[in-house]
């Protein structure tokens, strides 16, 4: 039967281990060790828990160590007893290898709880015992093989605190969990008490906490004593450089410290530095370049250096230009007003006019009131703004009227030239044309066609003005004059334009006595006679031209149709009248043209070499009577 030793768990704490001697138990228990290297029994509710080479060192070879850890006051006195396995590193080898095997009470009888091995990691895992002895039994067996550090388990019977920490902050620091300055991984939950005893959140807040022992501890369940550990801070005062500020300068402007730009109660005797290096502090707007100037106040540890800035802002004078003067002539282009003035003015300012009211920075001649115009241009603060005048004296303008382009006949009356020209031109001027100098009448009957220009001179700085007048002379048309003529009603037709007189224009148009459109040409015994109307069209503006030829006809006499008729002779006389002409046939030749042996001894022979023509074209044949 292996051997037991009962012992305590070495107390990390002297005022704890003296009170143990005394036969007390302490009311807050610090942290203990206890270590697997000979069978024992640990009454402790918190602590560590190591392998036989403790917190820094391996396990040896064929180690086989029993462990029975309960609760303070031993079995059966307290709460149950709690191990967490922080860490856990086995050598592994041929089975079963280096183990360590976990038992519910105070031996290790039944199977166990658990088995860690090479292989399986109890690392992260915590075991509770539900024995009626509150107790937890751990047997640890090692090979003759290779060693390892083994584990580190806590004893988190009451919750574990941690170890005592420290820090040193800064007054001006960032916000600091006191928990995450406790050492060996403390069981959260616990309460936190300040330096002087008062509760406190667990938050330091370096601008308002004070300097020293922050308590954390965690209320064991009795006989279990309360757990506690502490964290000191070492609190230093920040330096102070104020807050950032800006500075704005006009380079005209005088001197100034930078510091009373600086927000806030900045600390004296910091040291400056600005774009060109170190600096006084005093600021000169004439020489000193702008930009960021840094003030620094050196820190004690921890507390870094503190610095603000002072940005710096140097504005230049507003520029107006010089005043400056022109002449306009009142028909010029419009202008910029900022081009009589001199220098090289800002673009940012603004005019009034000769009466004061507001007005753009363009000069319109003819439209615009001459005068003084004022231009000022705000200076950016604290820079005063500045001014400069523009005086702008105005000549009016000749005015020779706007170009025209007409169109007249070569009948129409002369006429102004001036009077047809655009606008309202000035009187006096003068004119010339396609033929030199010529006077403002002009005479469509005797001048030409073209251009003529009207001048008007102008007085400096206005030049001379023309307009120039087109005018374009159309001839007149030419009907001819009026004629008259006589036709025989058999007459062929007859052309009416070569019955007008003078030397008419073709192409024109007839109409006939009853004012419909002819053709011009007259057909006897077919038109009727009268009044024929020739007119021309001329072009715009001339106005057509008309001529009539009066057309009269006489009826021809009629002389019946012409016929051939042979007689004998000693036929009686006849008349050769067309009206007689049928009987004298008849008398000659019977009803039936035969020829009659009678013939008048009385009748006038006609030769018969002539055949007398009349107008019916009666042709007569004598025969000889018969013997």
């Amino acid at each position: 039967m292996r051997v037991v030793e009962m012992q305590r768990c070495l107390i990390k704490s002297v005022l704890a281990a003296t009170i143990l001697i005394a036969g007390l138990w302490p009311s807050v228990l610090r942290g203990q060790v206890c270590t697997a290297d000979q069978d024992q029994l640990f009454d402790s509710c918190t602590g560590e828990f190591y392998d036989s080479g403790g917190p820094s060192g391996n396990y040896g070879d064929d180690e086989d160590v029993t462990v029975t850890i309960c609760p303070t006051g031993g079995a059966g006195a307290g709460p149950f007893t709690s191990v967490r396995f922080i860490t856990w590193t086995v050598a592994g080898g041929p089975p079963p290898g280096d183990r360590l095997e976990i038992f519910d009470g105070t031996t290790t009888g039944g199977p166990p709880m658990a088995v860690g091995t090479s292989s399986n990691s109890l690392a992260g895992l915590t075991f509770t015992a539900t024995d009626a002895s509150g107790c937890l039994t751990f047997r640890w067996r090692s090979d003759g093989g290779a060693t390892a550090a083994g584990w580190f388990a806590r004893i988190v019977t009451t919750p574990w605190p941690g170890t005592d920490g420290s820090a040193s902050v800064c007054s001006n620091g960032a916000s600091i969990n006191l928990f995450t300055l406790l050492g060996n991984s403390p069981d959260p939950g616990g309460t936190w008490t300040a330096p002087g005893g008062g509760a406190h959140t667990g938050t330091f807040l370096p601008a308002s906490d004070p300097g020293g022992a922050y308590t954390y501890t965690h209320t064991g369940t009795p006989p279990c004593a309360n757990a506690s550990a502490t964290v000191t801070i070492n609190k230093v005062q920040a330096p102070n450089a104020g807050t950032n500020g800006t500075a704005t300068f006009c380079a005209t402007g005088a001197s100034a410290a930078l510091i009373n730009f600086l927000g806030g109660t900045p600390d004296g005797g910091g040291t400056w530095s600005g774009p060109g290096g170190a600096h006084s502090g005093i600021f000169n707007p004439a020489s000193d370049p702008a930009g960021t100037y840094t003030y620094t106040v050196a820190g004690t540890t921890p507390c870094a250096n503190a610095s603000a800035t002072v940005i710096v802002t140097v504005n230049p004078p507003a520029n107006a230009g010089t005043s400056g003067s022109t002449s306009v002539c009142s028909n010029a282009a419009p202008f910029a007003l900022l081009s009589v003035l001199g220098g090289t003015p800002q673009l940012t300012g603004a005019w009034t006019g000769p009466g004061g009211t507001p007005v753009s920075g363009t000069y319109t001649p003819g439209t615009s009131t001459p005068g003084v115009y004022t231009y000022t241009v705000p200076g950016l603060p604290p820079c005063p703004a500045a001014i400069a005048t523009a005086t702008v004296l105005q000549t009016t303008a000749p005015n020779a009227g706007q170009a025209q382009s007409i169109m007249v006949c070569s009948d129409d009356a002369p006429f102004s030239m001036v009077d047809q020209l655009l606008g309202t031109p000035d009187a006096g001027g003068s004119w010339a044309g396609p033929l030199g100098a010529h006077g403002d009448q002009f005479d469509p009957a005797v001048d030409p066609g073209g251009d003529y220009t009207y001048t008007v001179n102008g007085t400096g700085p206005c030049a001379n003005a023309s307009a120039t007048l087109s005018i374009t002379v159309r001839t007149r048309p030419n009907a001819g004059t009026n004629g008259s003529i006589t036709l025989c009603s058999t007459d062929g037709n007859f052309t009416l334009f070569n019955a007008l007189g003078g030397s008419p224009n073709v192409g024109g148009a007839w109409r006939d006595p009853s004012n419909a459109v002819h053709s011009g040409i007259f057909i006897p015994g077919t038109s009727a006679p009268g009044p024929y109307t020739y007119t021309v069209t001329g072009l715009p503006p001339c106005a057509p031209s008309s001529a009539t030829v009066t057309v009269s006809v006489n009826t021809a006499p009629n002389a019946g149709n012409g016929s051939s008729s042979t007689v004998c002779s000693n036929n009686s006389s006849f008349s050769l009248s067309v009206s007689s002409q049928a009987a004298q046939m008849q008398a000659a030749h019977g009803p039936d043209h035969s020829a009659r042996t009678a013939a008048p001894s009385t009748q006038r022979a006609i030769p018969p070499a002539h055949t007398p023509t009349l107008c019916s074209g009666l042709r007569l044949a004598r025969m000889p009577a018969p013997r």
